[in-house]
């Protein structure tokens, strides 16, 4: 039931009460005073008597009414309040999805981070790699990447050192793109 509907129900509903307690009180005047010829009573009893007709008569249907709309206001605070629980539990689910969704999102920017720092050893390693390999290729002292004069061998082990970390790595840094990849897909669906 929509609130217009409700409003005309309540202003139908009072335009009956206030029609009954007229076309009552209307109905013992008309056949009592017209009808009949009688005097308005100046009797407290009499006016006592009217007053007994015209609740007797009145109670019983302001008692149905009052009855009718408390169990409407019922019904709809029953509705209102299902349509309350719908919209929470709508609320819940979305609000669980965007929790999933930002947990999601942070788990990309952690790993987006960790292949921006394995970019950067690979891009150190490489660097690293080709000084040394020009130091091998030329005659003369053999200087290590951070300066320190080493002989042929230590220069061979550290370049298969640095070609063992750069590797690795590699490896790493393709398996968080691979774990970004499957994050978005699962973004995505």
């Amino acid at each position: 039931m929509t609130q217009d509907e409700l409003g005309k129900r309540i202003n139908r509903s009072k335009t009956f009460a206030r029609t009954l307690i007229v076309a009552i009180c209307s109905a013992y005047v008309i056949k009592f005073w017209l009808l009949t010829g009688a005097n308005i009573s100046g009797s407290p009893e009499a006016w006592g008597q009217f007053g007994d007709y015209v609740g007797g008569l009145l109670n019983p249907i302001i008692a149905y009414l009052a009855f009718y709309w408390l169990t409407q206001s019922i019904l709809l605070q029953r509705d209102e309040l299902s349509a309350t629980k719908k919209a929470l539990e709508e609320s819940a689910k979305s609000q669980e999805k965007q929790e999933q969704h930002a947990s999601k999102t942070a788990k990309v920017n952690a790993l987006s981070t960790l292949i921006n720092a394995h970019n950067n050893d690979i891009s150190n390693l490489r660097s690293n790699m080709e000084f040394l390999s020009n130091q091998l290729s030329q005659s003369g002292p053999i200087y290590s990447p951070i300066g320190h004069s080493i002989n042929i061998e230590e220069a061979r082990v550290l370049q298969k050192n640095m070609t063992e970390a750069l590797e690795t790595s590699l490896k790493r840094r393709m398996e968080a793109m691979d774990e970004v990849t499957k994050l978005l897909h699962a973004v995505e669906m």
